[in-house]
């Protein structure tokens, strides 16, 4: 699902209910602020979370293993921290972009490495 290059401001936890065999959400060159963990429960099935050049001040995802995701793109928004501490719930995930950010402190987990994650 590509949503890029649009005007969203604000998505619906819910806006994902009936889409649940997406393999990429595609939400790139928005002006999002916000991006909900209810979310990534709805479309446990995606492996590419693309959220660069947004406007996301923070991510966190706190409860839930998303075993399939294996590409999380964070790049060109305005985070200012990133908990590594919590990215052992993608335990597929390869991929990590938080480059063009505004990261300033970093919390690392030796759990982070047991992910195998190629690109950082």
């Amino acid at each position: 699902l590509d949503l890029s290059e649009n005007f969203l401001y604000y998505l619906p936890s819910d806006f994902l209910k009936f889409n649940l065999n997406i393999k990429q959400l595609e939400l790139s060159n928005n002006f999002l602020i916000n991006f909900s963990e209810k979310i990534l429960k709805k479309a446990f099935s995606f492996k590419i979370l693309d959220l660069s050049s947004n406007n996301l001040s923070h991510y966190e995802i706190i409860t839930t293993r998303y075993s399939d995701h294996t590409h999380l793109n964070l790049r060109n928004n305005t985070l200012d921290y990133f908990n590594f501490k919590l990215i052992h719930t993608f335990t597929q995930l390869n991929y990590l972009d938080l480059n063009q950010n505004r990261l300033s402190y970093l919390e690392i987990d030796s759990k982070v490495y047991s992910n195998k994650i190629l690109y950082l």
